[in-house]
């Protein structure tokens, strides 16, 4: 699947007229119709807008940004930011955006609890997902590994 990206700027001008979500819909689904309550959709429409606000607003609107980068191993990752340092070359920052509304921490650093609902008694129902960090943390391995 072709890649898709664009300079920070065109992508907040797209979340600002409410098209990059069905940009991205189309670009992983095709010509499926857009399914306004899955949760990647409600991620992109969301998520993005309020990432790519901060980037702009910290003077980095000129950077290319890569969203939804597939993996060889099938992994996507949700959003690659590109840029150079005169220091250090060139330089990526990995973003994992989340529509989770409640969380937990554990003893495990690796896994949080997620609110996944209410059970018949009306108590929350959770259950233990890998921490963001720890998917960043693969990546961030992954493409040492494989982009050198």
């Amino acid at each position: 699947m072709e890649t898709f990206y664009r300079t920070v700027e065109e992508l907040k001008k797209l979340s600002d007229d409410n098209k990059l979500a069905a940009l991205l819909w189309h670009h992983e689904h095709g010509m499926v119709k857009i399914d306004h309550s899955d949760s990647e959709y409600m991620s992109w429409k969301n998520s993005l807008p309020v990432l790519l606000n901060v980037l702009c607003n910290s003077g980095l609107s000129n950077l290319v940004m890569v969203l939804e980068y597939e993996t060889p191993l099938g992994a996507r990752i949700d959003a690659v930011l590109l840029g150079y340092n005169h220091k250090h070359g060139d330089q990526i920052m990995l973003f994992k955006l989340k529509q989770w509304s409640r969380i937990k921490s554990t003893n495990n650093l690796s896994v949080v609890q997620v609110s996944v609902g209410i059970n018949a008694q009306g108590k929350r129902i959770w259950d233990p997902r890998l921490h963001p960090l720890q998917q960043l943390l693969t990546y961030e391995k992954y493409l040492k590994q494989n982009h050198r």
